[in-house]
């Protein structure tokens, strides 16, 4: 994200002197008004920030983590990130904030602006404008907060000596919370945003243009209004993906199942994730390039739906509970027996036995076998990927594991790439998605292109 109204020059604290600062993509030069030597003075952080103040009076936040910062004479700091007023006249606090907004990047690739449409008058020749209100709103709930989200997008006019234009391309993702929010807290609710763009384009270079933060009762003159009271950036690595459209899955298709997806994203249980997707292509240029990274990953996001999915639990599942039914009471007998072994290691073999169960591979293939008409209109090779390929596609994550060289295979490749899909086809129905629309949506190239 790039500031237009850089460089930035102002003030700044430290707990015993105040230092002049410079700052310029991302970088902060503080520099001490007194040219003598003199102790190290420490920049305190309050809530992962630093409070400076620009010479034209707009507060700022810097983003310097958990740590003070020790300064002495001249010095030079790279914050990844910084906050800054969006007014010199009132005086906002910026400890805290009521809502988000998030406006253009990928979420421009997620939702079709129609803000407004026009209309040609034939009788007297005139064209005219109607505005319309494309937004759509849902809430969620997780263990700490309930949130209204509306997504939308922007009409804006613009005038010059040449021309008059009215625009409606820019896409926002608002969110609205019930409680207050420390401002730091705005990177993770951030993060999870991406996450859910990561998960409608299948890329993990995904983010935004702009970012606000929003506050309930700001009082303006004699009135309280809700208004943008920060605007917050972040220093972006890379391009965003630019993947058309309609290759991504669009808020309008899955906009039902939004707040499930959302819960999903935010209340994973401890010791049991509720998801796990670190498959995704690095950008547009790796799209069809699959690592053995991807390879344990996809595995890995299998083994997590396995647990959801209460159907596979067979006669082989059956006859696993039957054995360890009868191990038990020959293992509480070896308790009392002359020959009993320390409490911990009946501990580990107890530990070991509960963790008893099918065969991750048949595992997997009973679950492709769930999906059989999704896998075969996803199937874009022309290799049949069926249980062999799957047998080895454990027999090759448990290699690579365990530090054995293997090198992928072309059959290997798409075996992975159809187990990808799989584990979509997993959370989307986890979501409530139906699958009729899987279906469609693997037909009209929507799904991991």
């Amino acid at each position: 994200m790039v500031n237009p109204k850089e460089p930035i020059t102002g003030v700044i604290e430290t707990e015993d002197k105040v230092f002049t600062f410079y700052f310029k993509d991302y970088l902060m030069i503080f520099m001490d008004t007194v040219v003598n030597s003199y102790p190290t003075s420490t920049l305190k952080s309050e809530d992962k920030f630093a409070k400076a103040i620009s010479h034209n009076g707009y507060k700022m936040l810097l983003h310097i983590g958990n740590k003070d910062f020790p300064i002495a004479n001249t010095r030079k700091l790279h914050s990844s990130s910084y906050i800054i007023s969006e007014s010199n006249v009132f005086d906002y606090d910026l400890s805290y904030y009521d809502g988000i907004l998030f406006m253009g990047g990928t979420l421009s690739k997620l939702k079709r602006p129609h803000a407004f449409k026009t209309e040609h008058n034939a009788e007297d020749g005139k064209s005219y404008i109607e505005h319309l209100d494309d937004t759509q709103t849902f809430s969620f709930s997780t263990d700490d907060f309930t949130c209204e989200v509306t997504i939308g997008s922007l009409t804006s006019e613009s005038f010059d000596l040449e021309s008059t234009s009215i625009t409606n391309d820019k896409v926002y993702f608002k969110m609205l919370f019930n409680k207050r929010q420390t401002t730091s807290s705005v990177y993770k609710h951030y993060g999870k945003l991406c996450e859910l763009m990561s998960f409608l384009t299948n890329r993990q270079n995904v983010g935004v243009d702009e970012i606000y933060l929003i506050q309930k009762d700001v009082m303006m003159g004699d009135i309280k209004e809700t208004s943008n009271i920060a605007r917050v950036y972040i220093e972006d690595t890379e391009n965003f993906t630019q993947k058309h459209i309609f290759q991504n899955l669009e808020f309008d298709l899955v906009i039902e199942s939004l707040p499930k997806l959302l819960e999903m994203l935010y209340n994973p249980q401890e010791k049991k994730p509720s998801y796990s997707l670190g498959f995704y292509p690095q950008n547009d240029e790796c799209s069809n390039i699959i690592t053995n990274n991807i390879v344990r990953n996809v595995c890995s996001a299998l083994e997590c739906e396995l647990s959801f999915v209460d159907e596979i639990k067979s006669d082989e599942e059956k006859k696993i509970k039957a054995l360890k039914k009868k191990i038990r009471p020959i293992i509480e007998e070896h308790k009392k027996s002359p020959e009993m072994l320390k409490d911990k290691t009946y501990s580990l073999i107890e530990s070991s036995m509960s963790h008893w169960s099918m065969a991750a591979s048949d595992q997997i293939k009973a679950l492709y076998h769930m999906y059989d008409e999704e896998m075969t209109l996803a199937n874009q090779s022309n290799i049949v990927i069926g249980d062999d390929e799957i047998d080895e596609f454990v027999k090759y994550r448990n290699h690579i594991t365990h530090g054995s060289y293997r090198v992928l295979d072309y059959t290997l490749a798409n075996t992975t790439r159809l187990l990808s899909c799989l584990v979509y086809c997993c959370i989307l129905t986890r979501v409530g998605i139906p699958r009729d629309n899987i279906k469609n949506w693997f037909c009209n190239g929507r799904l991991l292109r």
